[in-house]
């Protein structure tokens, strides 16, 4: 599908503020990839089709039973403890943008996001991912 978007990776930390492709030039703009969250252990970097992780409550991260018969009746955020789901686009959105979620992902020791291994069953680093088994913030 064509985008009219380019993506070019640059060595370094710094990049230049415009590019010539085609004699047109070219605003660079940094590209920040979607925080990908899964539906099984709702741990982040990848989806149920890949988890290896044991199925989760949405609201208290316990693998003993569903969300639908939690013991917890108001909505409680797995990452931040705030009063809303982890699967709340708009709330975990504002974590991401405040690079609370970006920390945790780097952070070894955060037991809540472990990353998964991200090849697919063919190989791929994104192989036998559908929309339906991953949300993107």
């Amino acid at each position: 599908m064509a985008t009219g978007t380019f993506i070019f990776t640059f060595e370094g930390k710094s990049f230049p503020k415009y590019i010539s492709v085609y004699r047109n030039k070219l605003e660079v703009k940094t590209y920040i990839k979607p925080v990908i969250l899964c539906f099984k252990c709702f741990r982040f970097n990848h989806s149920k089709n890949v988890c290896r992780g044991k199925e989760r409550c949405e609201k208290c991260g316990n693998n003993d039973h569903p969300k639908e018969h939690c013991a917890i009746k108001e909505d409680l955020c797995l990452y931040c403890g705030g009063d809303h789901l982890i699967t709340d686009r708009k709330k975990t959105s504002n974590l991401i943008k405040r690079g609370l979620v970006t920390a945790a992902l780097s952070n070894p020791n955060s037991p809540n996001f472990e990353l998964a291994d991200e090849k697919g069953s063919n190989g791929s680093r994104s192989g036998g991912l559908g929309d339906s088994d991953m949300e993107t913030f």
